[in-house]
């Protein structure tokens, strides 16, 4: 199975997220979905390129570097932790929410939820 790659992107001062339709690497600037007439977008005015883990949540929703999650630890009693998805060295990882050292490699998708992103949702962070 081939990996799938892709990217969306955090413009600054704007709301909301945009898919990432192609990068120039070599002139430092990125094309938007939706962007008028095929323009580019200059990677200075990009506040975050988050790139997609090729995993889904529970609802379908596909998760990307930056996303946070809310994890089903037990059915009874109803128990959640709250994570965010970030790059480790070698791939992606999950860094519970709360804590400095609490690093998983592996969460059961059909147990997480995407709740936020770390640009527009920061206040997740802060809740354990």
């Amino acid at each position: 199975m081939q990996r799938e790659i892709k990217f969306r992107a955090k413009v600054k001062g704007d709301a909301g997220m945009w898919n990432v339709w192609a990068i120039d690497w070599r002139n430092l600037q990125v094309m938007l979905d939706g962007a008028r007439d095929g323009a580019w977008t200059p990677m200075s005015k990009i506040q975050a390129l988050m790139q997609y883990i090729n995993q889904k949540d529970i609802n379908d929703v596909e998760m990307y570097d930056g996303d946070i999650v809310k994890y089903q630890v037990s059915l009874i009693p109803l128990v959640y932790e709250t994570y965010e998805v970030v790059w480790l060295q070698n791939g992606f990882a999950y860094k519970q929410v709360g804590t400095e050292d609490q690093w998983v490699i592996y969460l059961q998708p059909t147990k997480l939820e995407v709740i936020g992103n770390i640009y527009e949702n920061s206040a997740l962070l802060s809740n354990t």
